[in-house]
């Protein structure tokens, strides 16, 4: 599976449904790429806005409820990439085994000095996530 993280976000790919008549995956209405960049745009408007230290997800959090209510006006189905639920035992297992790699006896706990994975894609193999080069 791919995933993504993206100003720190952990996503993965919004399953597009499959048209029965032709037996292939289609590209949902709203599904567009090109309002990734606008929402980014709306990100960094929040961030100049609020002077405190607001953390990034939340931030992001609200452009994404913005987008979703934009996009509930056309009755269209949310972007490409959503975040990643808690719930998803085996992409938060990975992720967390991840960190551990990168902060040797951390026991998946952030300290001063903690290195978080980097923005950028990775796969999902197995228990493992991995960067893509």
């Amino acid at each position: 599976m791919n995933l993504l993280i993206e100003r720190g976000i952990l996503l993965k790919p919004y399953a597009a449904p499959l048209d029965i008549a032709t037996g292939k995956h289609r590209v949902p209405d709203g599904w567009t790429a090109d309002r990734t960049p606008a929402m980014h745009a709306r990100f960094n408007e929040l961030e100049a806005e609020i002077p405190d230290e607001t953390p990034g997800f939340v931030l992001w959090a609200q452009v994404e409820r913005e987008e979703g209510e934009r996009l509930a006006k056309f009755k269209r189905p949310c972007p490409g990439w959503v975040p990643v639920k808690q719930s998803e035992r085996r992409i938060v297992k990975a992720y967390r085994e991840l960190f551990i790699r990168m902060n040797p006896g951390s026991n998946g706990k952030a300290r001063p000095g903690t290195k978080w994975p980097p923005d950028g894609r990775y796969v999902l193999r197995g228990a493992t996530m991995e960067r893509m080069e």
